[in-house]
């Protein structure tokens, strides 16, 4: 998988015996294939991709799915795509029916393709853990016998407001996408004025950036927890996620306005009062 991604994989694989291996990617957020090795090539089954990434909110552009598929059937890979945050997306256009960033789309994806989709933060719903798999019939059908030993169905009031919302999911994406825009551009206006300059998603509710250069001799993991004692606002250090995330910080853009406007004014205080 690649350096870095969601945590919560790493502990799933290990969880169940399997090594993880990781893999980098370019300055753009992309999978670089060329960084695998033939030895971690040796006994590879599964590769996990997330578009949009958490953390790096990097969704991976289409030239690149195509290698990437290219390379899963040369190397009989079967591919994991996680595209929980897929309809979060900041553009001019309409609302697309057909998002790009599917690896199913292409011939043959199918044979070796898993997709991942949830409502959870389409529809912010992210407590009814509501979610849906796309794949092979075989694999589908492999998934559903461990699905039926674990729990036995969805609250029947949650599966009657979501098959609504489905209905409406265009809409519904939409207007959060334009909410987490909202709360983005002005997370990143407000510390841009402690001197922490943060470029702008595309699309997630998560900013992903470098330690403020304010800010010297600080570990991402240090500046977090000296920012928790200081303000009481929690974020994430990346190299929880990775060895390349490093030096750098997540944010989730996921409390109400007034608790995040609370929490920016908090920071920039704090970094103003550090800054060196």
């Amino acid at each position: 998988m690649p350096d870095p991604s969601y945590s919560v994989y790493h502990s799933c694989i290990q969880k169940i015996g399997a090594k993880v291996e990781f893999f980098s990617c370019d300055i753009k957020g992309q999978p670089d294939l060329s960084s695998i090795t033939a030895a971690q090539l040796s006994k590879a089954q599964l590769m996990v991709l997330c578009s949009p990434n958490n953390p790096t909110t990097d969704s991976i552009e289409e030239s690149v799915l195509d290698e990437i598929l290219a390379f899963a059937e040369q190397h009989k890979l079967t591919i994991i795509l996680d595209r929980a945050y897929a309809e979060i997306q900041f553009t001019n256009t309409p609302f697309a029916k057909n998002l790009p960033g599917s690896l199913l789309s292409r011939p043959k994806a199918l044979e070796r393709v898993i997709e991942l989709h949830s409502l959870s933060k389409s529809c912010s719903i992210a407590g009814w853990r509501v979610g849906f798999i796309v794949g092979a019939e075989s694999i589908i059908n492999k998934l559903k016998s461990i699905r039926f030993n674990t729990n036995f169905g969805l609250f029947l009031p949650i599966q009657a407001v979501v098959t609504d919302m489905l209905d409406s999911l265009e809409e519904i994406a939409q207007q959060n996408s334009i909410i987490y825009e909202q709360r983005i551009n002005y997370f990143i206006n407000q510390l841009s004025e402690a001197g922490w300059n943060i470029a702008k998603p595309k699309g997630t509710f998560f900013i992903w950036t470098p330690v403020p250069k304010t800010i010297k001799s600080m570990s991402d993991r240090t500046f977090v927890k000296e920012l928790l004692n200081e303000t009481g606002v929690l974020i994430s250090p990346g190299s929880g996620f990775g060895s390349a995330g490093s030096n750098y910080v997540r944010i989730a853009l996921v409390q109400n306005e007034e608790k995040l406007k609370e929490a920016a004014s908090r920071i920039k205080r704090w970094l103003n009062r550090i800054a060196v």
